[in-house]
């Protein structure tokens, strides 16, 4: 007798959907990060006259590229260890009170997520240095990582909802990856043609 095999017939991969969804929010937001960085480096003393074209030469060459790797690997690791955390447990806290709708649990888990990775990286370092920091570092980690990983968190909980509504796996990571760092682009050229008009005109 032959018995037919039964198949996954939702969006294949749910889990790493999810993931392609957080990684695609962090980038965006270490994008815009990076973006106002250089933004505040501006407002510094400018370069030693000849060297700025040269200096953007290797930037571009050899910084670009190692700043976009650097930058997958820290999306990757706060998704591992922070964003699918607390994306489940808010999930199972949900389920559990018959509040699937409720916002609160998402930060509520990521603050508690979020707590306890820089709690045990604090412990750590405190070994390695002899002495733990002051608590208003640890506090500032926190609520930096808190507010980094809450986007993506709502992120991930959307596309889970999504993939499990028969949707295209990672559409939504595509689609805020694209028009995210589109927007950063747009925002960053705007911002050096009005230098650059300013410049002109005032210099």
């Amino acid at each position: 007798m032959n018995v037919p095999i039964a198949r996954h017939q939702g969006p294949p991969w749910p889990a790493l959907s999810a993931l392609s969804a957080s990684m695609a929010a962090l980038l965006v937001e270490e994008a815009i990060g990076m973006v106002g960085l250089w933004l505040w480096g501006m407002t510094g003393p400018g370069p030693e006259p000849g060297s700025e074209e040269e200096s953007g030469a290797l930037f571009v060459l050899f910084g670009l590229p190692l700043l976009a790797g650097v930058a997958a690997v820290a999306a990757l690791l706060l998704t591992l260890v922070l964003v699918l955390p607390a994306v489940s447990l808010a999930g199972r806290a949900a389920r559990r009170h018959d509040r699937p709708d409720a916002w609160w649990w998402l930060p509520a888990t990521a603050a508690g997520v979020t707590g306890t990775a820089v709690a045990a990286a604090g412990t750590v370092t405190a070994v390695l240095r002899g002495g733990p920091a002051g608590p208003l570092a640890y506090a500032a980690w926190w609520l930096g990582l808190l507010v980094l990983a809450l986007p993506a968190c709502y992120l991930t909980r959307l596309d889970r909802r999504r993939t499990a509504q028969g949707r295209t796996p990672a559409s939504l990571a595509r689609t805020v990856l694209t028009r995210g760092c589109a927007g950063v682009a747009l925002c960053t050229s705007a911002v050096l043609v009005g230098v650059v008009a300013a410049g002109w005109a005032f210099g």
